[in-house]
């Protein structure tokens, strides 16, 4: 029994066998304590992937707030880790149309070697930017 768990968390951890990361679905929905910082820096790589993947649950539910912190938490718990970078870029240009916010994720998620971020980038170069030379640039990298 996995109580105490929001629905969506309970979900995943049930129907993706993820119950070994109980914890920090847990740990997730209270605050941070700053006294066992040092347990972030080991486990917090290990899952930061459950935290972005139930960042993609919420948004799946239209749980767009839900998602964001979830990836945040995720990009908090493995700051090399590209996906929750790229999702936060999603929802900075297809939630809240913010092109500011969407090109500085996207660009942290390139500069980690996330692959769909290079292709998100690069059309924001062309949409909204009108660079081409930007944009061929990015393409260019991420093909190599």
């Amino acid at each position: 029994q996995l109580s105490g768990l929001g629905d969506e968390v309970r979900e995943l951890l049930e129907t993706k066998g993820l119950r070994q990361f109980q914890a920090i679905a847990s740990i997730a929905l209270v605050s941070f304590d700053p006294g066992i910082a040092a347990a972030y820096f080991y486990v917090g790589p290990k899952f930061a992937p459950l935290a972005n993947s139930l960042g993609k649950a919420s948004y799946q539910r239209q749980q767009f707030s839900r998602a964001e912190w979830y990836f945040h938490l995720a990009s908090w718990l493995d700051p090399h880790f590209g996906k929750p970078h790229y999702n936060l870029g999603w929802i900075c240009n297809q939630i809240r149309n913010d092109i500011p916010c969407a090109r500085a994720k996207y660009q942290s998620a390139v500069a980690m070697g996330e692959p769909a971020a290079y292709a998100e980038l690069a059309r924001i170069y062309i949409m909204y930017d009108r660079d081409l030379p930007a944009a061929l640039k990015v393409v260019e990298e991420g093909l190599n």
